[in-house]
């Protein structure tokens, strides 16, 4: 065996004992590392692969969390005088429609996007019909009230009239 063939094998067996010799995809065991590491310290976690710990979500579960950043993605501020709900995202991740957002609402929006990559990795859709029902697209949003103004306010669709 030549020095190069050597090298590769010991690399090979490197990442076969690193990985533990497999990867899952779903699971309970063990916790999701940070930044979309795998479970740490042989723990026996799983993760997807860069979810940052959603790896062990249902797809049930993946709708919950984007119906609720999906709320804080919406959020804005009715004193302020300015257009602040102008971004288009789906409504929902199994048949969705589009709605407005807050674009400045970063981190929610980065969440959903997040969370719609992950519905799409586990195959969620998978026996899902959606209804024959043309979605009505919004023509705008406007920032809302929430009654006390500011804090809680949030982005509202008009349609056609």
């Amino acid at each position: 065996m030549t020095l190069r063939h050597g090298l590769y094998l010991a690399l090979a067996c490197a990442l076969a004992v690193a990985c533990g010799g497999k990867s899952e995809e779903s699971g309970s065991g063990g916790s999701g590392g940070s930044g979309g590491s795998g479970g740490s310290g042989g723990s026996g976690g799983t993760s997807s692969g860069g979810s940052g710990g959603m790896g062990g979500l249902s797809c049930t579960e993946l709708e919950q969390q984007y119906s609720a950043y999906l709320a804080q993605a919406k959020g804005c501020n009715s004193l302020i005088n300015s257009l602040q709900c102008t971004q288009l995202v789906d409504t929902e991740l199994a048949c969705p429609c589009s709605t407005y957002v807050n674009p400045a609402n970063t981190d929610a929006l980065k969440r959903l996007a997040e969370l719609k990559t992950e519905f799409g990795q586990k195959m969620c859709m998978e026996g899902v019909a959606c209804p024959a029902i043309a979605c009505i697209e919004p023509q705008g949003s406007a920032c809302q009230p929430n009654g006390a103004g500011g804090d809680g306010d949030g982005c509202v669709d008009f349609g056609p009239d």
